[in-house]
């Protein structure tokens, strides 16, 4: 576990849109700040080295909602100027735009890459509150649309993010009618498996999920929740006192040898913003 992750970063408001993602081999960090996108190649080690990348130049046309990168190296983004309709942005040369049909866009505020780290799946919450959740293949049309599941029942008040595991059943944070925001698993056909979450009485409303090796990894509040693919509860961090965390993280992307990065704002606003930091938390 180390900590001296520290891009060269700053953000204007603490709770702008701000993003990041982890390639599944580890080797390639990513960040976004409203419609700026980095990357940097990860050196490891115990001190966590950080090399920026200069050839990663996507053009964004809005800011990004979401990030996921699939094994190959694409780059997908959900913008708002695109009507939420995930887009690949890298290489910019193959950008494409997902869409339903010819004029519909795959609306979606989050998005993600299967356990094998291929498909791009899309999620988003309609006007009646009920989950939308897409699988999209990307080719070169754009994206096909191959399945859709709908999600209503006893989570009404719609979802937040979401990732696949390796059976490909998805695991959704799902906000209901009580504001008790719990993790729930859909099989392959859209059915409820189960529904878990950490050591409290309900997760937090800002949580965020990745995949973390094996396993599924929730950030909530101050604490880091490690999961099995079956919602078994194998690790709780408190990272109050180790880090003076106080809740305020921006997002969290976990590769495939269980490594988990945790992108937070690191201190108190300077003339250029605040600073970003990169947590790195070992398995």
């Amino acid at each position: 576990m180390c900590t001296s992750l520290t891009p060269d970063l700053t953000i204007i408001d603490a709770f702008a849109n701000a993003t990041i993602a982890v390639n599944s081999a580890g080797t390639s960090l990513y960040v976004t700040i409203g419609d700026q996108a980095r990357r940097w190649e990860i050196s490891g080690g115990d001190d966590c080295g950080l090399a920026p990348d200069p050839s990663f130049t996507p053009t964004l046309d809005g800011e990004v909602e979401d990030l996921a990168v699939t094994a190959a190296g694409e780059v997908y983004a959900t913008i708002d100027s695109q009507t939420y309709s995930p887009i690949q942005i890298w290489p910019a040369a193959d950008a494409k735009q997902c869409l339903l049909g010819p004029d519909e866009p795959l609306g979606g505020h989050s998005i993600a890459v299967g356990g094998d780290g291929t498909g791009l799946f899309v999620g988003y919450t309609d006007a009646d509150y009920h989950t939308q959740l897409y699988r999209a293949a990307p080719d070169l049309e754009g994206c096909t649309l191959q399945l859709q599941w709908t999600e209503s029942g006893q989570h009404q008040a719609g979802f937040n993010n979401f990732v696949l595991d390796a059976d490909g059943r998805m695991h959704v944070l799902a906000h209901d009618d009580d504001s008790n925001d719990v993790m729930v698993i859909l099989d392959t056909s859209g059915a409820t498996v189960k529904t878990y979450k950490g050591s409290k009485n309900s997760l937090c409303t800002a949580s965020t999920v990745t995949r973390c090796g094996a396993d599924i990894c929730v950030m909530s509040c101050s604490n880091m929740y490690r999961f099995s693919d079956d919602g078994d509860l194998l690790q709780d961090i408190d990272l109050t006192e180790t880090f003076g965390f106080s809740g305020d993280h921006i997002g969290i992307a976990g590769a495939t040898d269980g490594t988990v990065y945790v992108l937070r704002v690191g201190g108190s606003a300077g003339l250029d913003g605040y600073p970003l930091v990169v947590l790195r938390l070992g398995e």
